[in-house]
């Protein structure tokens, strides 16, 4: 409505992002130990060994000429309630990637985004506090999720 608003047309004249859709293709119980240098330092304040987690890959889909098209994903870790602290009730996006297939393009940010914001309360829902958001992009060359990213895409750095 907002996109027609600004360009002064009708609704129906508006491109929509159509057939997309959010999966969960991997969720895992894990422990998660605790490295040797932060345990020598903090088991003296009570501090564990290790974490209980759940891991998850949580992917956006398009349905592009009839295929399926992986275009986005993140992988979160998910520090229940039972979890002890300092990560209690905590969730961190660890991982984020894309491809530019997205049909049309120029939604490409919004939903991207929007998976995220909406990740973001569904745990607030189910009652996390606390969100930490890793977000270094990946150097030239060096691939997170996907294994290879189309050569128009750029990659962020310094000189951006």
């Amino acid at each position: 409505e907002k996109v027609a608003e600004n360009r002064g047309c009708q609704l129906s004249q508006v491109e929509k992002a159509e057939g997309l859709s959010v999966r969960v293709v991997s969720s895992l119980e894990k422990k998660h130990k605790v490295r040797e240098e932060m345990l020598a330092r903090y088991s003296k304040k009570g501090y564990p060994s290790e974490f209980p987690v759940t891991t998850k890959c949580i992917v956006l889909f398009q349905k592009i000429h009839g295929a399926d098209v992986l275009l986005f994903g993140m992988y979160v870790y998910e520090y229940g309630d039972g979890c002890p602290g300092p990560n209690r009730r905590r969730v961190y996006i660890s991982y984020l990637d894309s491809v530019r297939y997205l049909e049309p393009s120029s939604y490409r940010t919004i939903t991207y985004q929007s998976v995220i914001t909406e990740y973001l309360r569904f745990v607030k829902m189910r009652g996390f506090h606390t969100a930490h958001i890793w977000s270094c992009p990946p150097t030239k060359g060096d691939e997170y999720i996907f294994h290879c990213h189309p050569n128009h895409q750029l990659t962020p750095n310094d000189d951006l």
